[in-house]
């Protein structure tokens, strides 16, 4: 059996700390599955941290944190598109690539749609991009994409940032042409019927969670996170993907003068608590993934007995 070991799980419950220390343990490597730390230059508001630290290096293109391989980490710049799909096709070179090496590899991330793409959970919709619809819909507000999305796929609105146009009009677009056609899905990597993944969660009450990010978004703040955002905007303007990103698109209306610094920071935060209440929405509908609470004290000792006994029988 090729092992493949996920960790999932809401922001700021400390999932690639926890990967690092078991791929040192475990032989393993990291594919990352976070759709804001796949971009360059999002250093400080991606959770990232600053891109030169003394234990990060850049390896053939290749970010490694601890010694440890973090792959799709890091690797766009952030005025490049990035598909689901693409994503997915991404991460299984580099799975198949680990397995090669007879190393394991861990997915590890917040964005469950990422995930969720990989180990076969859900169809992979590849539709063509229709730049003349596209224009026509940036032209609404989000309030107005979130409601035709709804009324064309009431399932995927359940689950979509309703906040963020770029991902509402792409799912307006898949919608409306799977309507009108069938759509291409993606191939198969490997036979999932035999993909046995373990699955584990992170987690903890959503007061820790919010307290945590919250005081996470008072150091970036500090760190320099306010300068970060005003060099992306002038380099890459607002309508970059990156820039899509929550701790950046938040910060859109004090540069344009539409309010304080302090109500974009409080902005940023609210945005934080609603992602983290989408990603526990997410990740429970999966009754295979084992969670553990971050806040137990022997979580990881617990997590390294599932993991042996998932790799050595």
């Amino acid at each position: 059996m090729n092992p493949l070991i996920t960790i999932c799980g809401p922001t700021a419950t400390g999932k690639t700390s926890l990967a690092l220390k078991m791929c040192q343990k475990y032989n393993g490597e990291i594919i990352s599955a976070d759709s804001r730390q796949i971009y360059k230059r999002l250093d400080i508001g991606s959770g990232r941290g600053l891109s030169l630290r003394n234990d990060v290096e850049i390896i053939r293109g290749d970010w490694v944190e601890q010694g440890i391989p973090i792959y799709l980490y890091n690797i766009l710049e952030p005025n490049d598109r990035i598909t689901v799909a693409k994503y997915s096709d991404l991460a299984w070179v580099k799975i198949k690539a680990i397995w090669k090496r007879d190393k394991v590899p861990f997915l590890v991330g917040g964005t469950g749609f990422y995930i969720s793409a990989v180990i076969g959970d859900i169809e992979i919709e590849r539709a063509p991009s229709n730049v003349r619809f596209r224009k026509e819909l940036e032209k609404l507000s989000k309030e107005k994409l979130f409601l035709k999305l709804k009324s064309l796929d009431p399932q995927r609105a359940k689950d979509i940032d309703r906040n963020n146009p770029r991902r509402l009009v792409r799912a307006i677009e898949i919608a409306v042409f799977k309507a009108g056609k069938r759509l291409q899905t993606s191939k198969r990597h490997v036979d999932l019927e035999k993909l046995k993944p373990l699955m584990m969660g992170l987690n903890a009450s959503k007061e820790v969670l919010y307290k945590r990010v919250d005081e996470r978004t008072e150091k970036m703040v500090e760190e320099g996170l306010i300068s970060e955002v005003e060099r992306l905007e002038q380099e890459y303007g607002w309508d970059a993907p990156a820039m899509d990103a929550i701790g950046y698109r938040q910060f859109k209306d004090y540069f344009a003068g539409r309010e304080s610094l302090g109500d974009s920071i409080k902005k940023k935060k609210f945005a934080e608590h609603a992602y983290i209440r989408r990603q526990v929405t997410w990740f429970k509908r999966d009754k295979r993934t084992k969670w553990f609470e971050v806040t137990g004290r022997s979580f990881d000792v617990e997590i390294e007995t599932l993991i042996e006994s998932y790799l050595y029988g």
